[in-house]
């Protein structure tokens, strides 16, 4: 529980909890718990921090998108952040930044998810005394391997396609159709993980790890908020 509410409060909300959870095969109870305080807490934070970010940042655009793409969990709920902050103060600008922002954010999954793979595979030798090694399938999720692909191919099709607009055109198409799998995949992802949710098991984990993410959420923003701040006094 702890692993998977810091991951998906510190990278990229329910797919790093999904991801992760995978790769220290957690129970599905836990899973469904961490997705649960990522939505929720997540949710406070896109429909709140634009008025606190306007408070805060009035006119710095860049900090606004800077503050939103760090504290808020999901990609989705940054986005939604920002889309309200660009509707409600007029800065379009704060979405691309929040964006761009949070992006970044999320390729640190290629770093954290291998890591606690391979803690959780250690642990496991260790708890059952029995001889072996950890190799690269277990530390290197199949996940990340195609996250990190995924990243270079859409890098490299909009830098290659983007001076030929007769190959442009079929390579937004493809990248269109290929968010619209990727979404349904996430649905049905995420479906999955609740209906294998027994309520009798989630109120076995007990109370401490929605207060665990309460505070992670608040430590988030605040450590969100004192970076930006000094980035803007700098």
């Amino acid at each position: 529980m702890r692993d998977l509410i810091a991951v998906g409060a510190a990278v990229c909300g329910c797919t790093a909890v999904i991801a992760t959870g995978a790769a220290i095969r957690a129970r599905a109870s836990e899973i469904s718990l961490a997705v649960s305080c990522v939505v929720l807490f997540g949710s406070i934070g896109m429909l709140s921090y634009p008025w606190l970010a306007h408070a805060l940042f009035n006119s710095h655009d860049a900090s606004i998108g800077d503050f939103l793409g760090t504290s808020i969990h999901d990609t989705s709920q940054v986005i939604g952040a920002a889309l309200i902050y660009a509707d409600q103060f007029g800065a379009p600008d704060v979405v691309a930044n929040a964006a761009v922002t949070k992006l970044l954010r999320n390729t640190s999954l290629l770093v954290i998810v291998p890591v606690l793979a391979w803690q959780a595979r250690k642990q496991s030798l260790a708890e059952s005394a029995a001889p072996g090694s950890i190799g690269i399938a277990q530390a290197l999720p199949a996940f990340v391997a195609w996250f990190a692909i995924l990243i270079l191919v859409r890098a490299a099709g909009d830098f290659l396609f983007a001076s030929r607009p007769e190959l442009d055109t079929f390579w937004q198409a493809a990248t269109g159709a290929a968010a619209r799998i990727s979404e349904l995949a996430m649905i049905a992802g995420m479906t999955a993980v609740g209906l294998g949710v027994s309520f009798q098991e989630l109120r076995l984990i007990g109370s401490r790890p929605v207060l665990a993410a309460i505070i992670i959420a608040a430590a988030t923003a605040s450590c969100s908020l004192a970076l930006t701040r000094a980035l803007i006094a700098a």
